[in-house]
């Protein structure tokens, strides 16, 4: 018997000064990206406009490796995991794919 290890995906989605996204182990890709422009939507409506059935491009990171949490930066830009100590580490998460969607 071999053991899988699980993988632990992100939907980050970054609209003007803030953030949605979506966290999920061992669910399709796509099925994320869904649901992290869902709560985009839910989150950000009261401030801005969303066209029916508009283009969202939600890139898909694999923060398996992200074992005491994860941090969005700007500079640099990117997912970053959180060290043991609390600090950020030097190495981004790396993104499996970019999704697009017309929700």
């Amino acid at each position: 018997m071999t053991k899988t290890k699980e993988k632990y995906l992100l939907a980050f989605i970054r609209i003007a000064a803030g953030s949605s996204w979506y966290q999920a182990k061992d669910e399709a890709p796509e099925l994320i990206a869904l649901k992290a422009v869902k709560g985009a939507i839910r989150d950000w409506k009261h401030l801005f406009k969303f066209k029916k059935e508009g283009e969202w491009i939600v890139p898909i990171y694999d923060i398996s490796k992200c074992r005491y949490g994860w941090q969005a930066l700007n500079y640099p830009y990117g997912i970053f995991p959180i060290l043991k100590n609390g600090g950020v580490g030097k190495k981004p998460c790396k993104i499996i794919k970019h999704i697009k969607l017309f929700y």
